[in-house]
């Protein structure tokens, strides 16, 4: 069985702990920093419709382009570890 744990606090690893000590599989995630992105596809704050910037934006790139950028910035998580 895979354990999901969220906060690596005490009670966070003492639930890790038990469940690995039953053979679980378990990944602990131990959230620091929260970022968002610039709100680019984030709706209006009345439903009026969707917005247009980021469908645009991709389109500019086209297909290769947004390969280029996605290998770019793709490259390192937002802490700065390593994606690959």
């Amino acid at each position: 069985m895979k354990v999901g744990v969220v906060g690596a606090g005490a009670m966070g690893s003492g639930i890790a702990q038990v469940a690995l000590r039953n053979g679980h599989q378990v990944i602990l995630a131990d959230v620091t920093r929260i970022q968002t992105s610039c709100g680019f596809a984030v709706p209006l704050m009345t439903f009026d419709r969707h917005r247009d910037l980021l469908p645009k934006w991709a389109s500019s790139k086209g297909a290769e382009g947004l390969r280029q950028y996605r290998g770019e910035k793709n490259r390192t998580s937002i802490d700065g570890l390593p994606t690959s």
